[in-house]
């Protein structure tokens, strides 16, 4: 079983990813409004799993792999926090956290995909891996731009000028992630949409990120493929 981990540390990652995308509004549907604290409990859990994947995943050198648990670390507590208060700081301060932890394990993953010299199972779910975590990450970004600008985008579950908005995360999370995603893959339903110029201007950078790193990915492993069979043919 560890073998496997450490063999296919992205595809793990990847069905933690997946897990968390399609479990979230499953628990949010499932799991009724007066239990709310329930409900917030299993995302933290969900969460932190999808973390402790992550960390696994990218941790090729020892600098990456402490500064990765160090992240990853501020980023669990400060889910546990937000779920134990229900205040707008600690809100803040875990999607600040979520986001340069998201980030930093985008640029890592990155960085080990471009540096593989053949097309395998795990490089195929890297890449799936980083492309699923952009939308993640701008989810967050999309969380903190709804705080400081209430009304920044328009459409999310319980959205009213009288709703705090800690008041219920699971549901906006809930929105803001299929938000993120249907702008990422330019789908663009209208359903969710944003309002404000900083707003706009983020979902536009989102959209242009996902089409830039598609073209590019597809490019990098066209050329890994026929890289290989050359190397194949030469050898025979």
């Amino acid at each position: 079983m560890y073998q496997f981990v450490v063999q296919y540390r992205f595809t793990v990652l990847l069905a933690a990813l997946a897990l968390l995308i399609v479990a979230s509004p499953m628990i949010s549907h499932i799991v009724p409004e007066a239990e709310i604290g329930i409900r917030e409990s299993l995302l933290t859990v969900l969460f932190a799993v999808m973390l402790v994947t992550a960390v696994a995943a990218v941790s090729a050198t020892r600098v990456a792999r402490f500064f990765a648990i160090g992240i990853g670390s501020l980023a669990i507590l400060s889910q546990i926090l937000n779920t134990a208060v229900h205040e707008n700081v600690a809100f803040v301060a875990h999607h600040c956290l979520q986001a340069v932890f998201l980030g930093v394990i985008v640029v890592l993953a990155v960085r080990q995909l471009f540096a593989t010299t053949r097309v395998a199972l795990d490089t195929i779910s890297a890449s799936l891996c980083v492309y699923l975590m952009l939308g993640v990450f701008w989810s967050s970004l999309y969380a903190l731009v709804d705080v400081y600008e209430a009304g920044a985008i328009s459409g999310l579950p319980g959205q009213s000028p009288a709703v705090d908005v800690a008041s219920d995360q699971t549901e906006r999370s809930v929105g803001l992630l299929y938000f993120s995603y249907v702008t990422l893959t330019t789908l663009g339903y209208g359903d969710v949409t944003p309002t404000m110029a900083f707003s706009r201007m983020l979902a536009v950078t989102e959209s242009i990120t996902g089409q830039l790193f598609l073209v590019v990915l597809v490019a990098r492993l066209v050329g890994l493929h026929i890289a290989a069979s050359r190397d194949e043919i030469d050898r025979v």
